[in-house]
C-alpha cells in the first residue's frame, strides 16, 4: 500500500489537470455546424462502426440532418472503382470508430450526429497533453509540469480546434507529443511507432519523424536511432499505403488527395510562386491563422530556445526543426488559411506540438522580466482562445485573412 501511494501522490496535480480539462473539452466540443472535413471524417467513422465497411453506396446523403449535408464532391466522391467514399485520411477516420460503435444511434442517415466524433477529438487531445505532462515531469516537479500542461492546452488552439471536432490534428498532435515523450526516454522504437501514428493523420508528418530520427542519430553518432525510428514509422506507412489502395485505388501516401484537385500547388512545382511565398508568411504572421498572431508567447520562447539551445535536450531541438520543415511543406502544398469554420489556427498545430517541449523546458532559464512578460502573454492567449472555444462563432472570412483576427472580431461584435 505504501509503495502504491508513493506512486500516486507525485502525479496528483496531473490528475487534477485531467479532471478539469476533460469535462471542459467535452462540454465545449462542437456539436452544431461542423466543418465539412471534420463532418466527413465523422460520417466515415460512423459507417465503419455501423456496417464494418467504409463504402457509402446506397446511403441517402440527402437524409442527413439539417446543417450536416455535403454540397460539394470535395469530401465525398467516387473512388477509382466507382464506389462512394469519404476522402479523409485513415488515422482520423479510424480514430472515430470506437466512439460511434458505443454512441451511434443506427444506420439511417437521418440519425447521423457529429458529437461522438467531437468527443473523440477531445479525448485524443487530452491524451496528447498527458504525454506532454509526462515529458515535463521527467525534468520538473509535478506542480509546474501540471501547470505548464494545462496552459499549453488552454492557451492554444489545441482547445479551440484540436479538441473541438474530428480534425486530423487530434491524431497528429497525439503522435508528435507521444513521439517526444518516447524520445525523452531514448525509446526509439516507440518514438518511431508514435510518429507513424501521426503520419496516419497527415502523411507529411513523416518529415518530422525523419528529421528527429536522422538529426539525433547524427548528433549522437548512433545510426541505429534513425534505423529504429525509420523501420517503426515505415511499418505504419506501409499500412497507410495498403489502406489507400483498398479504399481509393491508389498506391500513394496522399490517398484521399492523390490526383484530386484539392489544392492549386504541389511539392513538385519547383520554385515558389508569389502565392506560395505569401502562404509561407501567412502561416506565421497572418491575423487569421498566424502562429505569432494567436500565440505571441512564441515571440519570447522561440528566441530563448535559440539562445539556450546548448542547455536543451538534443531531441527537443531536432523536433522543433522538424516542425519548421513541416510548416514549410504544409504551406507549399496548401493555402495558408486552411479552410474556414474554426477559431484560431489549424495547420500550425503540428509545428506547435513540435515546439512545445523545447519552448517549455527553456522557461526556467529566462530572466524574471521575461517570465513576467511571458505570463502576461499566456494570460492574453487564454482569454482569446477561451472566447472562441466556448462558442461556435467569430470565424473570419478567408477574404479578410490579412485584415482581421477572430478575437478582435468577437470584441467588436459583442
Amino acid at each position: 500500500m505504501t509503495s502504491l501511494l508513493a506512486r500516486i501522490v507525485p502525479i496528483r496535480w496531473g490528475l487534477l489537470v485531467a479532471i478539469v480539462l476533460a469535462p471542459l473539452f467535452l462540454v465545449t466540443a462542437e456539436r452544431g455546424t461542423v466543418n465539412f472535413d471534420a463532418r466527413a471524417a465523422s460520417l466515415a467513422a460512423r459507417q465503419i462502426a455501423s456496417t464494418g465497411q467504409p463504402w457509402l453506396d446506397g446511403v441517402d446523403l440527402d437524409r442527413l440532418p439539417e446543417g450536416q449535408q455535403f454540397n460539394s464532391t470535395f469530401a465525398i466522391n467516387e473512388n477509382e472503382d466507382g464506389r462512394v467514399v469519404v476522402y479523409r485520411t485513415m488515422g482520423v477516420v479510424l480514430a472515430g470508430v470506437p466512439a460511434y460503435a458505443i454512441f451511434n444511434r443506427g444506420t439511417d442517415a437521418a440519425d447521423f450526429r457529429t458529437a461522438p466524433g467531437s468527443w473523440t477529438a477531445a479525448a485524443l487531445t487530452l491524451l496528447a497533453l498527458g504525454f506532454l505532462y509526462a515529458l515535463l515531469r521527467r525534468r520538473w516537479r509535478d506542480g509546474p509540469a501540471a501547470a505548464a500542461t494545462a496552459l499549453a492546452g488552454l492557451a492554444t488552439p489545441m482547445w479551440s480546434v484540436s479538441a473541438d471536432m474530428l480534425w486530423t490534428h487530434c491524431v497528429t498532435v497525439l503522435g508528435i507529443l507521444a513521439m517526444a515523450y518516447a524520445a525523452s526516454r531514448d525509446r526509439w522504437w516507440a518514438a518511431g511507432l508514435a510518429g507513424g501514428i501521426g503520419l496516419l493523420g497527415r502523411p507529411h508528418v513523416a518529415f518530422i519523424v525523419a528529421i528527429l530520427g536522422v538529426g539525433v542519430a547524427l548528433r549522437r553518432r548512433q545510426p541505429m536511432i534513425a534505423v529504429k525510428m525509420g523501420v517503426a514509422s515505415g511499418a505504419w506507412l506501409g499500412v497507410l499505403l495498403l489502406w489507400n489502395h483498398w479504399l481509393y485505388g491508389v498506391w500513394s501516401a496522399e490517398g484521399a488527395y492523390a490526383g484530386r484537385d484539392v489544392t492549386d500547388r504541389t511539392l513538385g512545382t519547383g520554385a515558389f510562386t508569389v502565392a506560395q511565398l505569401l502562404d509561407q508568411l501567412g502561416m506565421w504572421v497572418s491575423p487569421i491563422v498566424g502562429l505569432f498572431a494567436w500565440t505571441p508567447a512564441a515571440l519570447v520562447l522561440l528566441p530563448a530556445v535559440v539562445v539556450y539551445r546548448r542547455h536543451l535536450p538534443d531531441w527537443s531541438l531536432w523536433l522543433a526543426l522538424g516542425g519548421v520543415a513541416y510548416a514549410v511543406v504544409q504551406a507549399q502544398i496548401n493555402a495558408f488559411p486552411g479552410g474556414d469554420g474554426f477559431y484560431g489556427y489549424r495547420l500550425m498545430l503540428e509545428p506547435l506540438a513540435c515546439f512545445l517541449p523545447a519552448a517549455l523546458l527553456v522557461v526556467p532559464r529566462l530572466a524574471r522580466r521575461w517570465q513576467i512578460l511571458l505570463g502576461a502573454l499566456v494570460g492574453w492567449q487564454v482569454a482569446e482562445i477561451s472566447t472562441g472555444a466556448v462558442r461556435a462563432s467569430w470565424f473570419v472570412l478567408i477574404e479578410d485573412r490579412w485584415r482581421d483576427h477572430g478575437f478582435f472580431l468577437a470584441m467588436r461584435t459583442e
